[in-house]
């Protein structure tokens, strides 16, 4: 009885390139013979073959569309899940300077009430006056209030040792806390990345955010001799040597994006 015949080859070297969709047919006509079992049986074989290759071949592109998507996710900065807001009248009383992280003071508000200050962030930003600076052995300290809850723990306290604030070799200090009940000291040099002397640390001292987003702490800095001495509600939370941080120079505030503060009780 006559017979058709059909091969198929198919790629296994999934690394390398895609697999083919082209195929190989040939077609004979001869006589059933004793080894047509075995011929179907090799055809059915390759049949089965291209089937796994080629459901390999979808699931390699499956888990390519996976891990990109993940990328996207995980390059996304905060500032792109959590983008800079529009503050409305936003300026600067005379006198003052802010120097924001990103975009311009335009995005940026202070007002003073008082002896409150009220703060309304877009971009984060360190706040300063030319005749706010200190040297050798001081204290400064302030009534800090987060007024509303953040999306997402932002952070926002004191700053000391400021030079250049205004120019490309900025240096500065600054002691923060945010609503998690921690708190963070670093360096800032020039466009450089902060450098942390002491990382995000828990201390029962801080006051954490309420159950209406408020969060009141006290925070305080001392420089003493060759130590500087950082308070929270008047408790020591750490003390530092002089020589790890900039003590001399402008003071201020360092307020972090899309926060709205209030600062009270101001001692310096």
């Amino acid at each position: 009885m006559p017979s058709i015949e059909k091969w198929r080859r198919c790629r296994s070297d999934l690394n390398e390139r895609p697999v083919s969709n082209e195929c190989e047919c040939s077609l004979s006509i001869r006589q059933w013979t004793a080894h047509d079992e075995m011929i179907v049986a090799m055809h059915q074989k390759a049949t089965s073959h291209a089937f796994i290759c080629n459901t390999l071949v979808d699931m390699r592109r499956l888990f390519l569309v996976i891990g990109l998507a993940g990328v996207f996710v995980l390059g996304l900065t905060a500032q792109d899940r959590d983008p800079d807001r529009a503050v409305k009248g936003a300026g600067l009383p005379q006198g003052w300077n802010v120097r924001p992280d990103r975009g311009t003071a335009d995005q940026i508000k202070l007002a003073i009430t008082g002896d409150v200050y009220h703060f309304a962030m877009g971009p984060a930003g360190t706040f300063y006056r030319s005749d706010w600076t200190k040297s050798g052995n001081y204290q400064f300290s302030a009534r800090l209030t987060q007024t509303k809850a953040p999306t997402h723990p932002i952070s926002y306290g004191l700053m000391i040792g400021g030079s250049d604030l205004a120019g490309a070799n900025q240096t500065y200090s600054y002691f923060l806390v945010r609503n998690q009940g921690e708190y963070y000291i670093a360096n800032r040099e020039g466009d450089k990345r902060p450098t942390a002397v002491v990382t995000w640390t828990a201390n029962p001292a801080i006051v954490k955010e309420g159950a209406d987003g408020r969060q009141t702490n006290t925070l305080g800095i001392r420089v003493q001799g060759d130590d500087v001495i950082f308070t929270v509600n008047g408790t020591e939370v750490t003390k530092l040597t002089k020589s790890k941080l900039h003590t001399d120079g402008m003071y201020g505030f360092r307020i972090g994006h899309n926060l709205d503060v209030d600062v009270d009780q101001v001692k310096k």
